[in-house]
């Protein structure tokens, strides 16, 4: 019972803009048109942050017009604390566009299969959009907060839109993100190094 669950650094897989950029792009025909529900739920969870039980969690009362912006206000499953996301501010409201989609059956949209085969469907639509990563419906989440943090957001702004209850837990993506800039700084001074001429 003492036991504490250390939490693994590095652990954290999230996708860059490029890879964002790629799923949001990969075209489903044919028998691959099944994964459309699983894309569109896992991209607005990247653009929201949501985990997959707050978002299977959700219905269409959690969509709230406020001052003719929406927002979604819902309270978290895992921490019991109030989120409330203005899905028009974030991500340039894409949010919003793949919502719109849905409007005639939101509460349907919000109704996923499992968690083990959703994520099955995600590393289907990986290999299609051909990002080498192995990716889950938490992937979405580490996303947002990533990206965030890489745009600028302040991280006490994304540990109230995530719903944490301490920074610290908000603290692993600023990590990751220093990890990832020193990664990107490393591989282009060292493309410099290797194209310039040799005297």
């Amino acid at each position: 019972r003492r036991y504490k669950i250390k939490m693994k650094e590095g652990k954290h897989v999230f996708l860059l803009p490029e890879e964002m950029k790629k799923l949001e792009e990969v075209s489903l025909t044919g028998r691959n048109r099944g994964l459309e529900h699983t894309l569109d739920a896992f991209l607005f969870c990247c653009y929201a942050g949501l985990r997959y039980s707050d978002f299977t969690n959700l219905t269409s009362a959690n969509i709230v017009e406020f001052h003719q912006e929406t927002w979604i206000i819902y309270k978290s499953v895992k921490t019991g604390m109030e989120v409330r996301l203005p899905l028009y501010l974030l991500f340039e409201g894409k949010g919003l566009r793949v919502l719109e989609n849905y409007k005639d059956d939101l509460n349907g949209f919000f109704k996923l299969k499992d968690n083990s085969n959703v994520n099955k469907d995600l590393n289907a639509l990986a290999k299609l959009a051909e990002i080498d990563k192995r990716i889950s419906f938490h992937t979405a989440r580490h996303t947002n907060a990533t990206l965030l943090i890489y745009s600028g957001a302040n991280i006490t702004t994304v540990q109230k839109l995530l719903g944490h209850k301490s920074v610290k837990t908000t603290q692993v993506y600023a990590n990751i993100m220093d990890m990832t800039i020193v990664h990107d700084l490393e591989k282009a001074a060292y493309s410099k190094l290797a194209n310039r001429p040799k005297s």
